[in-house]
């Protein structure tokens, strides 16, 4: 693989502080936070990790943080359970395939990386963006949301990768195909999985070789919304509406949900901040849901394309609902795909959690005027 030269596909910026010092010095844990690109056994997160524990000859511990299509909402909002608390040196962060497969307002992907990027900083933890391929999307759908990361990592400091473009570059040249590295567009084969890593471990070589700086102070902030404090309001079985009709259970033994039948629903009362969305398990028992709050209804999809066994979703709201407003949700019989109305399944809402964030704090943001 010599056709992708890897200056043309990383911004080193700050670079990784010392991290390359650390990694030499001693086992540490090594994040892997992104979508289900990331999730995949034979997909590049095993590659890569092996290659930074023979580069360093250290018995690191990976942090597989995988978490289907969410985005980088979804896995912002459960940073905190899966990933802070076990307080890894090195992150590396993989969403923007998923954001551009779930489409949140692009007004909150750069708040959310920033929130991603600020826990993680607040913990001691250099991160490192990685920006996937997809080939369903083109450059004009892919782009924004990419700025939006972008943007967060010139304000940072952050290195990025830019491994959709040198795969891109590497399609046109004739390097490799599509059938090669991909699976469907997006998850990679075996090989895609092991040139994606080779391409990231190039890519960290240059970072590493760079000027290392001592972790510089956390500057303010770059959006006015505060994802810093982001966090998941659980919901509890006393605001459902007829407690005797839910059950509560784990998603992989991990995070624990509500599950809420067709018909019933639950109501919740001023919450402790704004409500962003929500995290549901979907699956083929997925379809829609009715949100009630201010006087307004609307109805949401858990449901897509990738339901055919459970996975987590998160759902955004357009607008974000105000802290003291009374949230009435109702699980209705509707949506979902063919193949759930071929099987006969039920609906269901799995609910995680609602996506809770303050609306100011005492760490204001830069004026950008």
């Amino acid at each position: 693989m010599n056709g992708v030269p890897a200056q043309v596909y990383i911004d080193i910026r700050q670079g990784l502080g010392s991290v390359a010092t650390v990694l030499r010095e001693r086992a540490c844990r090594i994040a892997y936070v992104g979508n289900s690109v990331t999730a995949q056994r034979d997909g590049y997160v095993p590659y890569l990790h092996a290659h930074l524990g023979s580069w360093t000859a250290q018995p690191h511990h990976a942090l597989q943080v995988g978490l289907s299509g969410m985005g980088s909402m979804g896995c912002l909002f459960t940073l905190d359970p899966l990933v802070l608390s076990r307080k890894p040196e090195l992150c590396f962060i993989e969403c923007t395939t998923g954001d551009s497969g779930s489409r949140p307002p692009l007004d909150f992907i750069g708040p959310a990386v920033e929130g991603l990027v600020r826990k993680l900083r607040t913990i001691g933890c250099e991160c490192c963006i990685l920006h996937a391929y997809r080939s369903d999307r083109t450059a004009e759908d892919f782009q924004p949301i990419i700025d939006r990361y972008e943007q967060v990592a010139d304000h940072y400091g952050i290195p990025s990768v830019h491994l959709g473009r040198a795969i891109s570059l590497g399609l046109a040249s004739g390097e490799w195909s599509l059938e090669q590295l991909f699976l469907d567009g997006i998850h990679t084969t075996s090989q895609g999985g092991r040139i994606m890593a080779t391409l990231i471990a190039r890519a960290l070589e240059k970072i590493f070789s760079a000027t290392a700086t001592d972790a510089l102070p956390l500057r303010l902030r770059l959006h006015s919304a505060n994802f810093e404090a982001a966090r998941l309001l659980r919901p509890k079985p006393p605001i459902a509406l007829k407690p005797q009709r839910y059950r509560s259970s784990n998603f992989r033994e991990v995070l624990p949900y509500l599950e809420i039948e067709a018909g019933d629903g639950l109501m919740l009362d001023a919450a402790p901040g704004k409500l962003a969305g929500f995290l549901v398990v979907a699956g083929p028992h997925a379809g829609n849901i009715v949100i009630e709050a201010d006087s307004r209804l609307q109805e949401f999809s858990t449901w897509d394309e990738w339901c055919d066994r459970d996975l987590l979703r998160s759902v955004i709201f357009p607008k974000s609902i105000r802290r003291d407003a009374t949230v009435r949700v109702t699980v209705t019989d509707r949506g979902g795909g063919s193949r759930s109305e071929i099987h006969g399944v039920p609906k269901l809402l799995k609910l995680i959690g609602f996506m809770l964030y303050d609306e100011c704090s005492s760490n204001p943001a830069i004026d950008t005027a």
